[in-house]
């Protein structure tokens, strides 16, 4: 291992590992490659010490430890699933993000924009609705609205016309049989 001080690339600056203020990039890469091949020159040689001390620091600190994991376990999961969920809706049509996502979900109060049923976030029955040929996002709904509104490919007509005949047969009629 060549000794840092010595090196070529110290004549940029002040020689010296702790003084070296030069951060041009091969000074830079040459202080990283020093570091990494003295690290690894002491984990090497101070192997048991290390493996010990990590025991040792890991029996004292089991909770605080377990903690941080958890913690950085949910936050990654949180990211990967935000990162799904933002490519499942560019692949969709609907161009929104998370961050939009949840300033509609609290505008509508958690709830479905017809009828009104609470929705959760990460619930795999809520969903973005869209307009198919601008693309323009309309709201959050729940899975039997959303449904609904496909099923009557989003025209105002058909709509009408079912609610038309829903409200004709209001007061239901009696059939005998």
């Amino acid at each position: 291992m060549e000794n840092i001080k010595n090196s070529k690339v110290f004549k940029h600056g002040i020689s010296g590992y702790n003084y070296h203020k030069c951060r041009c990039d091969i000074c830079v890469t040459a202080i990283r490659k020093w570091s990494h091949e003295w690290q690894k020159d002491y984990r090497l040689k101070n192997d048991d010490k290390i493996k010990k001390y990590s025991k040792e620091y890991y029996a004292t600190n089991k909770e605080h430890l377990c903690e941080k994991n958890r913690i950085r376990h949910a936050k990654a999961v949180r990211e990967n699933l935000n990162y799904r969920r933002e490519d499942h809706w560019k692949s969709t049509g609907k161009n929104i993000t998370v961050g939009e996502f949840t300033k509609l979900m609290e505008e509508q109060d958690n709830k479905c924009a017809i009828c009104g049923k609470d929705l959760a976030w990460r619930d795999k029955n809520t969903h973005v609705d869209h307009d198919h040929n601008s693309g323009l996002i309309r709201g959050i709904l729940c899975n039997s609205c959303n449904r609904g509104i496909g099923a009557f490919q989003d025209s105002y007509e058909l709509l009408d016309s079912a609610a038309a005949y829903l409200l004709r047969f209001k007061d239901p009629i009696k059939i005998a049989m």
